[in-house]
């Protein structure tokens, strides 16, 4: 794509990078801690559990990232990706888990954070965050952005051999506008049309059912991390530019998500549907262009317990409201102790219970995608390494 498409950018691969691996962490992080009983956080994490809602866009924008370098890349050496083997590899990824866990949710109603859950059917088309209301359908409602990454997942490859066709970056770079466009402008007409002309008490309900769930409002993160794959792998003098700016890059991302925190202080808004997400969106792009080459202290040095975090973040993000709840339920004469008694008491357990479904179930179907099978449905390198996904 364009002149500079034939030149490798000087940035480490995507694959093992400690600065992403300390985002990852930090999403997983923030994601728990949102989740997390108000009266289970420290004072001093208090805003981490307002806004760690943000914590997904991160995860929706590592996801881009990824995903995108590891098409994007054989794309700029001239190979056609073959949809087989990503789809293979993304299933052996993503799939075992997911499916332990939602035969516990079905089976076990016991483990449920609430009653209600949508039907099975809705988990395994990845169509529950549609129409999703949580009154009546809140048990594993965090399943919704895995939902999001896995239509991503599904049409993104399309859209790659589609643009292998056409060279043009200044056309591949107006579909993404338009893209970015289209989603603003549906998320404005929902609540203009939808949550703004429901009855006060009720217009949280429909700002999470009509904005802040559907696949098709939530692309903003996936697609900033698609573009700076796409700078990164076809735009080399521009990524290393950037690169050597990292720390001011960095402080501008923090900079953006800040003032995106302040628009969504009132997230049931207007300005929160218009440009929340995509603020949230872009800073975290900054972020992580900062994090992704050997510049900065938290990128060129592995910080203690980042990598582990991150290798168990998609089996925190899948058991950890259940597990909270568990807790609540075993440990009821022990919620009175003081909150960070609690906090370590929930992340103490949801950790535990993490580890045991990567060792029984992630990691062996790891292997065995890298191993026998993965001869079978593709090279290693098509897909990355454990910490490279993102859990949404």
């Amino acid at each position: 794509m364009g002149q500079e498409g034939d030149r490798a950018s000087s940035a480490p691969d995507a694959e093992r990078v400690p600065g992403l691996d300390l985002l990852r962490a930090i999403a997983i992080i923030a994601v728990m801690l949102y989740h997390m009983p108000g009266t289970a956080i420290p004072d001093y994490l208090q805003p981490v559990h307002t806004f760690g809602w943000m914590g997904v866009d991160l995860f929706f924008v590592l996801s881009g990232y990824l995903i995108g370098s590891q098409l994007l890349k054989q794309c700029r050496s001239g190979a056609r990706p073959s949809l087989r083997r990503f789809y293979g590899r993304r299933s052996l990824r993503v799939l075992p888990a997911f499916l332990v866990v939602l035969a516990l949710y079905l089976f076990v109603p016991a483990i449920r954070e609430y009653p209600a859950m949508r039907p099975a059917w809705r988990f395994l088309t990845f169509s529950m965050n549609l129409g999703l209301v949580y009154d009546t359908g809140g048990a594993f409602s965090h399943a919704w952005s895995l939902c999001v990454e896995e239509y991503f997942y599904l049409v993104f490859p399309l859209l790659v051999l589609w643009m292998i066709r056409r060279s043009s970056v200044s056309g591949i770079a107006c579909l993404f506008m338009v893209i970015g466009a289209a989603e603003i402008s549906v998320r404005l007409w929902s609540w203009y049309a939808l949550v703004a002309t429901s009855v006060p008490g009720e217009q949280r309900t429909a700002y999470f059912e009509y904005i802040y769930y559907p696949t098709y409002t939530r692309l903003d993160g996936l697609l900033v991390g698609v573009v700076l794959s796409s700078i990164r792998l076809f735009r080399p003098r521009w990524w290393d530019f950037a690169l050597r700016r990292s720390h001011g890059l960095a402080l501008a991302g923090v900079g953006l998500i800040s003032c995106a925190a302040a628009l969504c202080a009132d997230q049931v808004s207007a300005l929160s549907a218009g440009g929340g997400f995509t603020l949230v969106s872009i800073g975290c792009g900054c972020v992580l262009a900062s994090s992704a080459g050997t510049n900065t202290l938290w990128s060129s040095v592995a910080i203690p317990g980042a990598r582990g975090m991150a290798t168990l973040a998609y089996c925190l993000y899948l058991t950890h409201k259940a597990v909270i709840g568990i807790d609540r339920a075993i440990f009821a004469e022990w919620m009175d102790m003081p909150s960070f008694g609690r906090f370590l008491l929930y992340g103490s357990t949801s950790l535990a219970t993490a580890w045991l479904l990567h060792i029984c179930v992630e990691r062996p179907f790891l292997l065995l995608r890298d191993g026998k099978l993965g001869s079978l449905i593709g090279s290693a390198g098509m897909d990355g390494s454990p910490a490279a996904e993102s859990p949404h």
